[in-house]
C-alpha cells in the first residue's frame, strides 16, 4: 500500500504509535489478520441468535459474507489514500467508512435474522448490541496486533 498511497495511513491518527505496529503486522500478514474476527464474532452471533437454530458453522459462513461487505466499504479509505494527500479529507473518509461499516452490520444482521420469527424489538436490540460488539472485537484485535507489531516487528 505504501508504494501507491500518496500519504502513509499513520497520518490519520494523532499518535502514530496507535497504529504503527498494526501496519507492520498488516504488511506481512494482511490476509490472516483480516480473518481473525470471524471466529470470534461467529461465536457471539451464534449465542445471540440461538433461537434461529443456526449452528456455529452457518454463523461462520454468515460472518464471512459480512466480512466481504465490510472489506468493500474499507475500499473507500484505501482508494482515497491512493488518490489524495489531503489529511482532513482522509480523516473524513475514515469516519465515513466507520459509520457505513456500523450501518452495514446493523442492516446485515437485521435482514438475515428477521426471517426467524424473533419479536421485532428483541431483534433490533440484539442487532444493535452485536453491531457494537463487532466493532469492539475488531478494535480489540487491532490493538493486540498493534502491540505485537510494536514489540516483535522491526
Amino acid at each position: 500500500m505504501k508504494k501507491w498511497a500518496k500519504v502513509d495511513a499513520t497520518v490519520l491518527y494523532d499518535d502514530k504509535k496507535t497504529v504503527e505496529g498494526l501496519l507492520k503486522v498488516l504488511k506481512d500478514y494482511s490476509k490472516i489478520t483480516v480473518f481473525l474476527t470471524v471466529p470470534i464474532i461467529s461465536i457471539v452471533s451464534y449465542l445471540f441468535f440461538r433461537k434461529s437454530k443456526q449452528n456455529y458453522t452457518e454463523n461462520l459462513v454468515l460472518n464471512m459474507y459480512l466480512l466481504c461487505g465490510t472489506l468493500t466499504i474499507s475500499l473507500l479509505l484505501t482508494t482515497s489514500l491512493i488518490l489524495t494527500d489531503n489529511k482532513d479529507f482522509l480523516i473524513s473518509v475514515n469516519y465515513l467508512a466507520a459509520g457505513l461499516t456500523f450501518l452495514y452490520v446493523l442492516i446485515f444482521y437485521y435482514q438475515y435474522f428477521s426471517v426467524f420469527g424473533l419479536k421485532k424489538y428483541k431483534l433490533i436490540i440484539r442487532v444493535i448490541i452485536i453491531a457494537i460488539l463487532y466493532l469492539l472485537t475488531k478494535q480489540i484485535i487491532n490493538n493486540i496486533l498493534n502491540l505485537i507489531g510494536l514489540k516483535y516487528f522491526h
